[in-house]
Formats: structure tokens, C-alpha cells, sequence
């Protein structure tokens, strides 16, 4: 049996407790008598006092200061002065105008954690001195000495909370869906599972109305009353199905919902006066048939938690206890990247041979410019819709775009190339400018070359060799600017 479950008290087996709304309703009015009463005390000190004392509605003004806040937080805080109001009148120092030095060491005293920093306490006095207006204490507040307990001076390594195994999340699934599983069990461990789904607080999910669960497809819908953020409602859904569920199965929702229906049936005929608004709940004696008794405090949660989660590992220490008992010895951790690697398969190039050939450099034919240039005005010049496919072509390579016309006056009547030995392409060697960015070859009487297609030699292929036959095993360049520029000089 989990250890949440203590045997309640007589009191609270005859019924149960009041509900969220009564409990916060109770809770705010008795912090209201509190601040009037603390108001009372600070007298003219207090700058809200000064400034209501005039009004026919001072007590109504006095707590308007405090509808936003919740009682939780006014708790802490009105705690907070009460130690502070002991520690000045044991050293005889009104607590409402204060030396920053006797604020220092009462930040000093109250330092507390592995930090060593009192923010809570800052916070708190900063709070009450804001709203009550007291000017004096807030200006000591600000001080150097004081804000220097909101830093700490230990050089610590920042923990965080661990979130939950997603082993855990499987195992409620299945501890909800089983048959044996009794619904006091499934009560609770469904409304951990939708606090889960839901991203919810602890808090948030006290002030869900058990009544407000709805399944729609393959989500979850519900109504939390009061969240951190606002006290107007806010909607939460989550995903029915979870890590087990499929479609045209029974999931954990409807389950847990069905478990959560039959359970405010029974509230209802046992106290009918009663009206449950919060979700995690102490479910009584009766673990078959449970009821909604009153809120499940944090603490006792994080019981229940502890419990489920020794629960969720006992299987795999058995296990475990049972590999070793055979003779079973991890000699390496099996986990992400722990297994072992898979074995190298050979592998094996063919040897890299050269070119069978050799380039020897002639000098270029000097006479032939007068009668390229002549070709230039020849009538079967290409038409510029040839001249731009070209252009897209030596693009490609990162060259400004050039007309296959151009290209053509600039062709030789007798076709030269350029091979590129590695992979033994030959393309069109074309007359260029010096300066030419796509220059690849000059001859003995610095004339240069390029290639018809505008490739350039880089780092790996090398330079290209200069030939004026096609070398046996080379091929010819399929590029486009290449191909037309070779049909129209053949």
C-alpha cells in the first residue's frame, strides 16, 4: 500500500474536508484581517494609511491592494515582516525606519541554502514596504549592503530538477490499464499521467474541476479555475492515447476517466452538499471504491510519486540481481554509444594511370585572325536563342555569360584542345584574352587558351594539357557551349 495513505482521522472519515474555493475563500479573508491589523500598527509611518485615513470606504481601499495576490504568496510574506517586526523590537529599532546596517544583518542571519542568500527575505520586506508605502524601509532596501544578499559569492554548480523517465510514464500506462490494478490506484495514477500530458503544476491541478473532463477524439479537455498566471480559467487538453493507446483501443483516458466519473457519483450520494473542484485528491479506507475527499497536499504527492517510482524499477533489480546470479558481467556499458562498433569491410581502388599520351606544345597559327574574324560575318552564324542556351551554360561554372558568336570568331579553323588528365575529358581550346578569368594555357608566343564550355582546372584535376589531336581514350566534352562550337568549326 503506498505510504500517501495514512489512516485518516475520525474527523475527516465522517466527511470531507471544504472544497478548493471554500478553503481559498477562508484563506483570503483571515490574510485581509491581517493586513488591516498590520496597517493599524504602522500607524502614520505608513503612506497607504495617510492616504486612505480621509476616505468613508478606508478598509475596502486598504484591501484592494491585496485582491491580485494569492494566499499562498500573502502567507510568506506576512510571515516574513512578523521576523523581521521580532528582530528590530528585540534590538529596540522601529521596524518601520530602519538603518541599512540593521537590515544587513538581519538579511545576514536569514541567509540561508547552499548559496548563501536571503531573496526570499529581500523580496518579502521589498513587498511590504512597496504596498504599505513605507518609504524609509524601502529606501534601506536599496541599499549596496542589502541587494548584496540577492548574489551569491559561492561558485556553485547549477542544479536542475531531473525530469521523469519516459520508462516511469509507460509503466503508469500500464499500471492504469491493467485489470488488477484497483481504482483508488487508477484515481491517482491517471491524474499523475494528466498532470504529466498536460505540462501542469502541482497547484494547477488542485483547482481542475473533475467535472470539467471531456474526451474528444484523441484529446483530453479540461478547466482549471485559479492558475499561476491568471484566476479566470484557463482550458488544458492533452493526448488520450499516450505512449500505449492506438486507435480503436481502449486508452488510459478513457479508463482513468471512467474511474474518475463513478468516483463523483459516489461523493455526490455519500455528501451530497459537497462540491468537488480540484483533481488530485485523498481517495479514503476503501480502495475499490473511491471518493474525493479532500485536496492531496504537494508533499503527500511527492510521496506517492517516490513510492510509484520503486515500484517501476523493482522489475528490473530483479533482473538485474538475476543476470549477475548467472554469471553475467557488463564489461562495457551498453547504452548510447556503449555498443560495440561493427567490423571494417575492405575496400579496394583500381591503381590511377595517366593519360597513355604525350602533350607536346606547337606554336599556334598567327595568320588565321583575318579569316576568323571574316566568320564572324558569316550569314550561318548561330541565332541568339543558340547564343543564349550557351550563356546558361558557361554560367554554370561561374563565368560571365558569352555568345556562341563570339566564341565562334574566337574558334581556330583546325580544332585544339584541352584534356583534363584525371578524368580525361577534352574540351575545345578557344584564343582568349590574357586577362581572362577562364584562361587555362599559353602557348611559346603567349597566346591563350581557354575551354569552349568555360571549365577551369581547380586543385584536384590539375592543370590541363594542350593538344592538338584527340588523345586515344580521352572523350569529348558533352557541355553544350562545347558541342556547337565543335559542329560549327567540323
Amino acid at each position: 500500500m503506498p505510504v500517501v495513505r495514512t489512516p485518516l482521522s475520525t474527523q475527516l472519515q465522517q466527511g470531507p474536508v471544504p472544497s478548493m474555493q471554500q478553503a481559498w475563500s477562508e484563506a483570503k479573508l483571515a490574510l485581509n484581517q491581517q493586513w488591516l491589523d498590520i496597517l493599524q500598527e504602522m500607524g502614520r509611518a505608513s503612506g497607504l494609511v495617510q492616504s486612505t485615513a480621509i476616505s468613508n470606504h478606508v478598509d475596502e481601499h486598504r484591501l484592494r491592494v491585496l485582491s491580485k495576490f494569492a494566499p499562498t504568496t500573502l502567507q510568506s510574506y506576512f510571515r516574513i515582516w512578523k521576523r523581521w517586526h521580532d528582530f528590530a523590537r528585540q534590538l529596540t529599532v522601529c521596524p518601520f525606519q530602519p538603518n541599512a546596517a540593521i537590515l544587513a544583518d538581519f538579511l545576514a542571519e536569514h541567509a540561508h541554502g547552499p548559496l548563501g542568500v536571503a531573496t526570499a527575505y529581500h523580496k518579502g520586506l521589498t513587498w511590504m514596504a512597496r504596498y504599505a508605502q513605507l518609504d524609509d524601509l524601502f529606501q534601506a532596501l536599496q541599499q549596496s549592503v542589502c541587494k548584496a544578499y540577492l548574489h551569491s559569492a559561492i561558485i556553485r554548480e547549477k542544479r536542475e530538477s531531473a525530469p521523469l523517465p519516459l520508462s516511469f510514464v509507460v509503466f503508469l500506462e500500464k499500471m492504469v490499464l491493467a485489470k488488477t490494478t484497483s481504482a483508488c490506484d487508477v484515481l491517482q495514477l491517471g491524474s499523475l499521467l494528466f498532470l504529466i500530458w498536460s505540462s501542469l503544476r502541482w497547484s494547477d491541478a488542485l483547482w481542475v474541476d473533475p467535472q470539467t473532463l471531456t474526451i474528444q477524439q484523441h484529446a483530453m479537455f479540461a478547466l482549471a479555475s485559479h492558475t499561476k498566471t491568471t484566476n479566470r480559467g484557463m482550458p488544458i487538453a492533452c493526448f488520450a492515447f499516450g505512449l500505449l493507446g492506438r486507435h480503436g483501443q481502449v486508452a488510459w483516458a478513457q479508463v482513468w476517466l471512467n474511474v474518475v466519473q463513478q468516483a463523483l457519483h459516489d461523493t455526490q450520494q455519500r455528501f451530497p452538499t459537497f462540491k468537488v473542484d480540484f483533481l488530485l485528491t485523498e481517495v479514503g479506507p476503501d480502495m475499490m471504491k473511491p471518493v474525493f475527499l479532500r485536496p492531496m497536499p504537494r508533499d503527500r504527492g511527492l510521496q506517492l510519486l517516490r513510492y510509484w517510482l520503486c515500484k517501476c524499477h523493482e522489475a528490473h533489480q530483479g533482473t538485474i540481481a538475476q543476470r549477475i546470479a548467472e554469471g553475467f558481467r557488463p564489461l562495457r556499458p551498453m547504452l548510447r554509444g556503449g555498443a560495440p562498433s561493427l567490423p571494417d569491410f575492405a575496400i579496394s581502388l583500381p591503381p590511377w594511370q595517366p593519360l597513355p599520351f604525350q602533350v607536346v606544345p606547337q606554336p599556334a597559327v598567327t595568320d588565321q585572325m583575318p579569316e576568323r574574324a571574316k566568320e564572324s560575318d558569316d550569314p550561318q552564324a548561330p541565332s541568339d536563342a543558340e547564343d543564349s542556351e550557351a550563356s546558361e551554360e558557361s554560367a554554370m561554372e561561374d563565368e560571365e555569360p558569352l555568345k556562341i558568336a563570339e566564341k565562334l570568331a574566337e574558334a581556330p579553323e583546325e580544332m585544339v584542345f584541352l584534356v583534363n588528365p584525371i578524368t580525361k575529358v577534352a574540351h575545345l581550346a578557344i584564343q582568349c584574352d590574357s586577362l581572362d578569368r577562364a584562361r587555362c594555357y599559353e602557348d611559346t608566343t603567349l597566346q591563350a587558351y581557354r575551354t569552349g564550355c568555360g571549365a577551369r582546372p581547380n586543385a584536384i584535376s590539375g592543370d590541363l594539357h594542350f593538344t592538338h589531336c584527340l588523345p586515344v581514350g580521352a572523350r569529348l566534352c558533352l557541355r553544350r557551349a562545347c558541342a556547337k562550337i565543335m559542329s560549327h568549326v567540323a
